[in-house]
């Protein structure tokens, strides 16, 4: 849901903005959080949770809770330039052969093979 509403926000902002302004925005809406999470909230989250199962303190580089915001940016990062090229050529091959998978039943389904290849290769 949290990829869903992103996406959506994503759309939404590529009508009003350039490339360059949506990676600006993004990056202030998402990685600025990230950031500071990753720096200032898990750590204090870890220190808690120790403190109350009685673990050993320890600290290590972790993103916690907000794993999904990091994953988000490198999303929009990565398929910025996808996605104003497909803006750009709308009537194009690719759009075409895309409608034409996700017309089926199992086109949608396709798409989780890249969810999948990001796990075999990332390892979480």
């Amino acid at each position: 849901l949290l990829f869903y509403v992103s996406g959506m926000g994503v759309y939404f902002a590529m009508k009003k903005r350039d490339w360059k302004a949506l990676v600006l925005e993004r990056s202030k809406r998402i990685l600025l959080p990230f950031i500071f999470g990753y720096l200032a909230i898990t750590p204090l989250h870890m220190f808690v949770f120790q403190k109350y199962y009685n673990m050993p303190f320890q600290y290590f580089s972790d993103s916690g809770h907000l794993w999904f915001l990091g994953n988000i940016f490198v999303y929009v990062l990565l398929l910025t330039p996808v996605l104003y090229c497909l803006k750009k050529h709308g009537d194009g091959k690719f759009k075409k052969a895309f409608s034409k998978i996700m017309s089926y039943a199992i086109g949608p389904l396709t798409i989780s093979i890249f969810f999948i290849l990001e796990v075999l290769w990332v390892k979480p």
